[in-house]
């Protein structure tokens, strides 16, 4: 969706929803059969808070780095650090994030 950031005049796309699912269980859904609140809490989804005035969240992005071929020769992405700052964290993004972690040190 595009809308008018009314900050700054400009389009933005702003994230109402995210989610992390892999494509095994993301298929095993039957999405003409869920109710689309309780499919979202199912799969951990970050909501936007404020949704209808097009309040944005921080997207989750995962990024698996062995599915790409690094130089041999120089680790290029060793400096980078892609872990959030947590004060910087909305409390809806914190508590997401302390439930995700819960949930992996479960498996």
């Amino acid at each position: 969706m595009r809308t008018i950031d009314r900050a700054t005049g400009q389009e933005v796309s702003p994230c109402l929803v995210t989610l992390s699912a892999s494509r095994e269980e993301f298929g095993k859904l039957r999405l003409s059969q869920v109710d689309p609140a309780q499919c979202l809490r199912g799969l951990n989804a970050l909501v936007s808070p404020n949704p209808y005035d097009l309040e944005s969240i921080r997207p989750i992005v995962e990024f698996d780095l062995s599915k790409y071929r690094l130089m041999d020769s120089m680790d290029v992405v060793a400096g980078l650090d892609s872990r959030p700052v947590l004060v910087k964290l909305t409390p809806t993004e914190f508590e997401h994030l302390e439930h995700s972690g819960v949930q992996r040190r479960g498996r």
